[in-house]
């Protein structure tokens, strides 16, 4: 009617990136704005792109970057109203990289199996987009949908979301691509990515990665270079580079600027992932047949390893959740230090959930490193469990489980200066269970780069039954396993036929049966039982574990 206004209010059922769209003839003078938020509050206000004249016209929010951002609501305002008009259509707008879900994962637990549809799904929709303001798709991991000015890709938040898609969509070359993007081969001297130095030892940690489920043994040998040069550009010792040591927006770090250096904690944290790196870069050199390098990395690993027992005495009380996690994954305590570590650190369910998901992962790997996947996968919950709780259909920038905000808001946000706009509710640097509920819980990794070997080791964690899938550069790799009511363990899996051999590790138990035969493991250690598969025989199979 003349002189009203009308809001047209838009659930698209979960955030996506994209846009929306309508057509409409509205008369001149009218005025069309659009109200977008990922969360059920009014964010961001765009115009619309054209302005009305009367005639059936299409009408899209002016929006910065890329012509699109991450939303899930929408608030579409016709102000001045002069006379009637026509609403004729209107619709959402999805981009999306079209990559097939290869890799999946399902349990007895339904709250895991949602933390893992959500944490897939955040990683699909940044693969492959526009970075910016240039329209044309990038071949990155983009890291943000939200539009905001730093929207383009983060190295640190980038090496989780590689994870999930190799396994989960396969997309081994586009994270070649990636990584190639960050630092070209040979490029000196090296930038400090991001200004954070910590994720340029994510960006190598992200280089072993790639070759191990790509099994990429030529691009892997033309990086070692440049992964030596980064050992040596980026050294803690004898002194720590000024620079942004962010590892979480978590307050127990304090995130120091660039002009000062880090604190005990932010230096415990970057010296335990540097000790990870030089550990991952010598094992993967070694395989992929430079031994010089391997060398150079393990004694860099090892002597920093007693450099840093030596100088902390009192580690296990001086070091807080952060650097003992990095720590864990670079193999530093010893293993009489591990049940102290974790009462101090993560025994207490809250304190050891940190602020952002991207370092979220991180807490649970070392749980995993330490023995305890139940405490782990209670982990998940706690967090990305609760996050689904709170509203989430997509991994959110940050969270803690102990904020209390109503369903459908937003958490709490930062004041946006010039070049920032709020926290993103689509930032799949949080989506690491997506990659480590299939690893870790049906148990499929690489036993050799690139699934030529396949290790198949299972983790109940206190669930009864799950089943995963992950990519590989042959095909699909599945494996499933059931606890009977009797107690027995059923096991099955099965590889493509160019994987050369099966690694199966299983708990220890009384009897082990195959195709209704007894079969012996070839070892039992620490509680396992090892049997191996060789070339053209059970790719596919069933084992029953007696207890």
């Amino acid at each position: 009617k003349e002189g009203q206004d009308v809001v047209l209010f838009v659930d698209l059922g979960r955030t996506m990136p994209g846009t929306i769209e309508l057509e409409a003839n509205p008369p001149a003078g009218v005025s069309i704005s659009f109200d977008l938020g990922e969360a059920m509050m009014q964010r961001h206000k765009y115009a619309a792109d054209v302005a009305p004249d009367g005639t059936r016209l299409r009408f899209r929010p002016m929006i910065k970057h890329a012509g699109w951002t991450s939303l899930r609501y929408a608030w579409i305002r016709f102000e001045n109203i002069t006379a009637p008009f026509t609403l004729y259509g209107m619709n959402g707008v999805y981009q999306v990289r079209p990559s097939n879900y290869v890799g999946n994962f399902e349990c007895s637990d339904e709250q895991l199996n949602r933390i893992w549809e959500m944490c897939a799904y955040s990683v699909h929709a940044v693969m492959g987009q526009p970075v910016g303001n240039d329209p044309a798709p990038k071949p990155v991991l983009q890291t943000l949908c939200v539009d905001r000015v730093d929207r383009y890709p983060w190295a640190g938040d980038s090496r989780i979301m590689q994870t999930v898609a190799e396994y989960v969509f396969g997309e081994f070359e586009l994270v070649r691509r990636a990584n190639e993007r960050f630092i070209p081969t040979g490029k000196r001297p090296l930038p400090t990515l991001n200004s954070i130095p910590p994720y340029m030892l994510d960006w190598a940690l992200a280089l072993v990665d790639h070759y191990r489920t790509s099994g990429d043994g030529e691009h892997f040998r033309q990086r070692i270079p440049d992964l030596l040069q980064l050992m040596e550009d980026f050294d803690p010792y004898p002194e720590l580079k000024k620079g942004w040591y962010f590892f979480d927006w978590d307050l127990r770090m304090p995130n120091v600027d660039s002009n000062k250096l880090p604190n005990i904690q932010e230096k415990g944290a970057y010296i335990g992932k540097y000790i990870q790196m030089c550990r991952e870069a010598a094992e993967a050199a070694d395989i992929a047949g430079d031994k010089s390098a391997s060398e150079l990395f393990a004694n860099k690993a090892d002597d920093y390893t007693k450099r840093l027992r030596d100088e902390h005495p009192d580690r296990i009380q001086a070091f807080g959740l952060h650097a003992h996690t990095n720590l864990i994954l670079g193999n530093v305590p010893l293993p009489e230090e591990q049940q102290s570590i974790y009462n101090n650190v993560y025994a207490d369910r809250a304190l050891r959930c940190s602020q952002t998901p991207y370092f979220g992962i991180y807490i649970v790997r070392a749980l995993a490193k330490i023995g305890r996947w139940d405490k782990a996968v209670e982990m998940m919950r706690d967090y990305w469990g609760t996050m689904i709780q709170a509203g989430a259909t997509s991994t959110w920038e940050e969270w803690l489980p102990t904020w209390q905000m109503p369903v459908g808001s937003l958490p709490p946000q930062y004041e946006p200066p010039i070049a920032w706009s709020g926290l993103s509710l689509l930032q799949p640097a949080g989506a690491g269970p997506a990659q480590w509920l299939i690893s870790e819980i049906t148990g499929i990794k690489p036993e050799q780069p690139g699934f030529s070997s396949i290790r198949i080791e299972p983790h109940p964690a206190g669930l009864t039954w799950a089943k995963g899938t992950a990519a590989t550069p042959y095909g699909r790799i599945v494996s499933s396993w059931k606890i009977t009511s009797s107690g027995t363990m059923d096991v099955e899996w099965d590889a493509p036929e160019e994987c050369q051999s099966v690694l199966l590790v299983l708990p220890q138990g009384k009897t082990y049966r195959m195709d209704n035969k007894k079969v012996t493991p070839y070892k039992v250690q620490d509680g396992k039982a090892y049997f191996n598969m060789p070339s053209g025989k059970h790719t596919a199979g069933v084992i029953r574990l007696v207890n």
